[in-house]
């Protein structure tokens, strides 16, 4: 059981593309090492985040679930743009909570690959929840931000123990 973690803020767009193919050639080396017997043995999951709000205004995350059908994670993955994500931090901690709470097979192999540009929100970076705005032609700066942790209330830590406790 193989699950991706796709950023996808606006700074993503080459890498969404990208990790289509990469995605591809993962899956064909791991088919193709001899340690599987048959291509269903394989299951690759995707999950897809941006922001919170006020942060990003169109998803916190998609979680498209397992298949084993490669032609069906190029379809989920063609269907994503990147847009969004007003400061540094993004909704990480969503995705890798999808990613933790998806039906893994107990005796699979288990991975997930995160592929991001920035930290999770509320660990302390540097402009979490900050937002440049303009008032009378002088520049403010407005804090909307998450200094009590990801507003999801996940904390990024927790759930990468709670991954390795299930041997993700």
């Amino acid at each position: 059981d193989l699950v991706f973690v796709q950023d996808c803020t606006g700074s993503q767009g080459s890498y969404i593309s990208s990790a289509t193919r990469n995605i591809e050639e993962i899956c064909a080396h791991i088919f193709h090492s001899g340690r599987l017997q048959e291509p269903e043995d394989m299951r690759i999951g995707l999950v897809a985040y941006r922001d919170h709000p006020p942060q990003d205004h169109t998803w916190v995350y998609r979680n498209f679930g397992f298949t084993s059908d490669i032609s069906k994670v190029r379809g989920n993955l063609q269907s994503l743009y990147a847009t969004g994500g007003g400061d540094g931090p993004e909704a990480v901690t969503a995705g890798l909570y999808q990613a933790l709470t998806m039906d893994w097979r107990e005796h699979a192999s288990k991975m997930v690959v995160l592929i991001a540009d920035a930290p999770p929100h509320g660990i302390g970076e540097y402009g979490d929840g900050m937002h440049q705005i303009y008032q009378n032609s002088s520049f403010a700066k407005r804090h909307v931000g998450f200094d009590d942790g990801s507003p999801d209330g996940h904390d990024p830590l927790q759930i990468a123990r709670e991954m390795a406790s299930r041997g993700i």
